[in-house]
């Protein structure tokens, strides 16, 4: 009998649920710093003494992500509410392991989910056997709302598949979700500022001496940088050519033949802005086979700085405007742990800075 009542005795809860951001506190440096000397025996961001500080730090102050969970259920439980179940939903392209540009957004995720013990639930909505654009169903284990939040590139569409799909069924309260890259009305959002973006773009290539300009993008803010960038040197637009790249996973022509058009129409352009690092390689690559010469004949910009080396050489030559896309996937998580572990905190903006990286494939128009 009394075995049995050993047996049965609640576990108990810890007075203070102790956190990455303690062990920081404690040791004076910031929550990635910890995050890394945790879960690394040796990283080369963190020296051997720091780590073995934190480590020490950790350990006194009871530090443990399993005993969390189990603490915070325990009271969830209690109070006739759902318990954390240590798991969130990302929302990626199917295609993203072969991106360098969604695979810096993903590490920038696992460095601050994998230390606090959170499985990752892989979810691609967008299905290539169906038209392009167009989503399928939220897989269940989100829409039954088992996961404690949402990490998403957020498109109308895929906004309105969560509010149909996943909220109805998660509770009194919606799930936390966070967007990247792009605001998410009614959501917080970790983005780049890519007006900014553009304006450097542009400026650049006009600070060259260059004039007609050929711009690719799908972002209006990116579009209306491009424009600041002619305003700001008191300079005419009227040779601002832009056009709208649509994305496709198979990339067959959808931007090599609008620019043939373009430069074809406008025989004026001596520099062209790519929307990305990738198209950027594809229209170097087909001017090269045209005959043209990068700088020399026609200057290259573009956008993220995922993949600078240009076709025949070895080394970076890319002019591009860097994207810190590891960054927007790290607050984008520290941002949804905050809201799973404190439901009352008010949706939160913010958009990162970016940098024009200036290579070989621009040059001053003679």
């Amino acid at each position: 009998m009394d075995h049995h009542t050993e047996r049965s005795r609640p576990t108990p809860i810890p007075s203070k649920i102790v956190t990455l951001k303690d062990v920081a506190d404690r040791c004076g440096v910031n929550i990635m710093t910890v995050s890394r000397a945790l879960r690394f025996e040796k990283n080369p961001h963190v020296s051997q003494a720091t780590a073995e500080r934190v480590r020490a730090a950790a350990a006194e102050l009871g530090y443990d992500p399993s005993r969390t969970l189990s603490a915070r259920r325990l009271v969830a439980q209690r109070h006739s509410t759902s318990y954390i179940n240590h798991a969130i939903a990302v929302f990626f392209s199917p295609y993203f392991y072969q991106e360098p540009y969604y695979c810096r957004i993903y590490q920038g995720i696992l460095d601050v989910m994998l230390p606090e013990e959170y499985a990752l639930v892989m979810v691609h909505v967008y299905n290539p056997n169906v038209k392009p654009g167009e989503l399928t169903r939220i897989p269940n284990i989100v829409a039954r709302g088992e996961v404690d939040g949402m990490l998403a590139f957020p498109s109308e569409e895929l906004l309105r598949l969560i509010e149909t799909q996943v909220h109805p069924h998660a509770g009194a309260s919606r799930l936390p979700l966070v967007g990247m890259l792009q605001e998410c009305p009614g959501y917080s959002a970790v983005t780049v500022d890519e007006f900014r973006g553009g304006e450097l773009a542009v400026g650049h290539l006009l600070d060259l001496g260059h004039r007609a300009i050929l711009a690719f993008s799908t972002l209006p803010q990116r579009m209306a940088g491009y424009r600041q960038a002619y305003a700001r040197r008191g300079i005419p637009a009227d040779t601002l050519y832009t056009a709208q790249w649509t994305p496709d996973p198979d990339r067959v022509g959808r931007y090599v033949a609008p620019m043939w058009r373009m430069l074809a129409a406008h025989t004026d352009v001596t520099a062209i802005v790519a929307p990305n690092d990738l198209v950027a390689q594809d229209i170097a690559g087909a001017l090269m086979a045209r005959g043209d010469r990068i700088p020399e004949d026609i200057s290259l910009v573009s956008n993220d700085d995922t993949r600078p080396v240009l076709p025949h050489h070895q080394e970076p030559t890319l002019t591009t405007v860097r994207l810190p896309l590891e960054e927007v996937g790290r607050l984008a998580a520290e941002r949804l742990l905050r809201e799973i572990n404190h439901p009352d905190t008010a949706v939160q903006q913010v958009c990162l800075p970016v940098e024009l990286i200036v290579r070989s494939s621009t040059a001053r128009r003679v």
